[in-house]
């Protein structure tokens, strides 16, 4: 059998990532497989069982070409950097309140179940939270992070610095909260979580936006992104076409090979 990687993809955290090919249909036979240093592996296979709907899901380990790779799920999402981007092009100045908060506080309900494991990770910013089409945030490369050494303390105040990059003119005690949190003043992410919850909670213009009315948002934010995710979450089987399609989503290098996968 011919190597599983498929396509190369923009590096995560500096590692080398492709699109590799899985037992499984449609976009379930699809995932992301990153090159990883033999001192991580055993790190990385204590995440395998981990399963959290805000954490990015490890699928195993595979050894491609003498190497050892990581595989984790793919699923249709945007990184929180991206989606900023994507609004300052349009004129618009940040990511709407509700949705800022709602993703920070599951994200650290994430972290919390990840230090629960004994596990940190350890480059907490907006490439590495992203919001799934399906209205929920995830922290992306939770296997590729998990052996640099950091302290849940320093994932809660990268979290916090998170909050005050994308909040834009937010109400006064958000901010203040948010800086709380940056400066150390939380140690427990299962804390941050509980704090953001509340305030977005008692607040009525954040308390009852769900993951519908997020996934509709996703949806008139993201234009033909969304198409090319839905197409890919919809084929039976993902093939060449749509295989380039996420693989430019995904920011495939310009230069790089396109491998014929098997």
């Amino acid at each position: 059998m011919g190597s599983p990687l498929l396509r190369p993809v923009a590096p995560r955290g500096g590692v080398r990532t492709w699109l590799a090919r899985r037992p499984g249909r449609g976009l379930n036979g699809v995932c992301l497989a990153h090159r990883v240093e033999p001192a991580a592996v055993e790190a990385i296979g204590a995440l395998r069982g981990l399963r959290h709907p805000h954490l990015s899901r490890t699928l195993g380990l595979a050894t491609v070409d003498e190497h050892p790779h990581v595989l984790t799920a793919l699923e249709p999402r945007e990184s929180l950097s991206r989606l900023r981007d994507r609004l300052a092009r349009a004129g618009r100045p940040g990511l709407p309140l509700p949705v800022v908060l709602r993703a920070a506080a599951q994200a650290a309900a994430g972290l919390a179940v990840l230090h629960g494991q004994g596990a940190t990770h350890g480059a907490i910013d907006a490439r590495r939270v992203a919001i799934c089409y399906a209205g929920g945030a995830t922290v992306l490369d939770t296997a590729l992070s998990v052996a640099r050494g950091a302290t849940p303390e320093d994932d809660v105040a990268a979290l916090g610095r998170l909050l005050l990059a994308l909040l834009h003119r937010p109400p006064e005690p958000v901010a203040d909260l948010a800086r709380r949190v940056a400066e150390g003043g939380f140690t427990r992410a299962a804390d941050v979580a509980a704090a953001l919850d509340a305030w977005r909670l008692a607040d009525p213009k954040c308390a009852g936006v769900d993951d519908a009315q997020v996934q509709r948002w996703m949806v008139r934010s993201c234009g033909a992104r969304w198409a090319v995710w839905k197409q890919a979450a919809d084929a039976v089987e993902v093939g060449p076409r749509l295989l380039d399609g996420l693989a430019t989503l995904l920011g495939a290098p310009r230069e790089a090979p396109i491998l014929p996968g098997r």
